[in-house]
């Protein structure tokens, strides 16, 4: 019983090392790092933060949750993102990918889904590749899904969500990342 602990004791041990050093096999000339934090603060309307795992070179899952403020239909929406990367260089990487998630107006109490592409490029910034910028551009949709998630018709706003509000068919990113 003792050592079956030992070797429990061990791995615990060991596996965060395992875990937050992972490499990609093109070492030499592509560094990346398995998990990703990154920002974007979009001033007067929203702040998101995104937090990437790295399955492999060319696979990655993305968590996104944003809080949606200002006088366009305030509230969150949060997604999942499936994105390929494309011809890992070591100063930047291209990269598709498909999205799915939903979200809350805070002002109407109405909720919608989320489903949408792009595509972007990650440059990476520093001696070390940690830091990146990143570029995305693609379209999405939010159809209602329960309540009402914008203004009435007769006030003269109706449509604003899907043109500059959170639901807007147009989605331009620029996110300031960091791999660890």
């Amino acid at each position: 019983m003792a050592t079956l602990q030992k070797l429990i004791l061990l791995f615990i041990l060991t596996s965060p090392s395992i875990l937050f050093s992972q490499k990609s096999e093109m070492e030499d000339n592509f560094y990346h790092y398995p998990l990703a934090l990154e920002v974007n603060i979009t001033p007067f309307t929203k702040i998101r933060l995104k937090f990437e795992y790295r399955l492999n070179e060319y696979n990655a899952l993305v968590a996104s949750g944003a809080r949606h403020y200002g006088a366009i239909n305030p509230g969150v929406q949060t997604y999942l993102e499936y994105r390929r990367y494309f011809k890992p260089k070591v100063d930047s990487e291209l990269f598709v990918a498909g999205k799915l998630g939903a979200g809350q107006s805070f002002t109407f109490g109405g909720n919608y889904g989320l489903i949408g592409a792009s595509f972007g490029q990650k440059i990476y910034v520093g001696e070390r590749k940690s830091f990146y910028f990143l570029f995305s551009e693609g379209f999405k949709v939010c159809p209602a899904l329960k309540g009402d998630i914008e203004a009435a018709q007769s006030s003269g706003f109706r449509g604003l969500f899907d043109v500059v509000g959170p639901g807007s068919f147009i989605d331009v990113n620029i996110n300031f990342g960091w791999s660890f």
